[in-house]
């Protein structure tokens, strides 16, 4: 079963969806436009851990509205 790519709706190529299993989109749609990043930290005391998440433009933009109207609303 091929899977489709959530950026341009085309199927992603065999030798990605190899390299990456869990990719959502094609070679086109992951280099296109800006990236950005946000590092989450978790857990409690000696179990701390930091992760990143990446994201579009578009999606950093809306993670944001939403972070300053989550803290202005604590």
């Amino acid at each position: 079963m091929e899977q489709i790519c959530n950026g341009c709706d085309n199927p992603i190529q065999a030798g990605r969806l190899k390299a990456l299993p869990g990719t959502k989109v094609c070679v086109s749609c992951s280099t296109a436009g800006k990236k950005k990043a946000v590092t989450i930290t978790g857990g409690d005391r000696e179990d701390t851990f930091n992760d990143i998440i990446i994201m579009d433009d578009r999606e950093y933009k809306e993670f944001v509205k939403d972070d300053l109207r989550k803290n202005t609303l604590d």
